[in-house]
């Protein structure tokens, strides 16, 4: 099967879209650096239990208090994310979740 590119957001673009998301509290979008490749990341907070990804088949929802990191890169033309959710209501967690994502090579 022929890979077909079609237009789509920049990593900027797509955090811009869940920033404007009014059921998400946001904090500003960060130029960061994943897998060596110019990343964004954004962290936020759902104020209510919102669904982050998905369709009618199921998708990924989350609860509200729950700190999350998001990190947007493009990687040779695909838009790849790394989301980093808490388990309760603080980041405590995020500095492994980070020591993780440092290890990813993109080959």
């Amino acid at each position: 099967m022929e890979r077909v590119e079609v237009g789509g957001p920049t990593p900027r673009e797509a955090l811009e879209i869940f920033a404007a998301n009014q059921r998400l509290e946001a904090g500003p979008i960060e130029d960061v650096e994943l897998a060596g490749l110019p990343a964004v990341s954004m962290e936020f907070t759902p104020q209510t239990l919102v669904q982050l990804f998905g369709g009618p088949e199921g998708g990924l929802g989350v609860d509200s208090g729950r700190p999350i990191r998001i990190i947007a890169v493009d990687v040779v033309g695909v838009l790849f994310f790394a989301l980093l959710i808490s388990q309760s209501e603080t980041t405590v967690g995020f500095e492994l979740g980070e020591a993780v994502l440092e290890t990813v090579r993109v080959s």
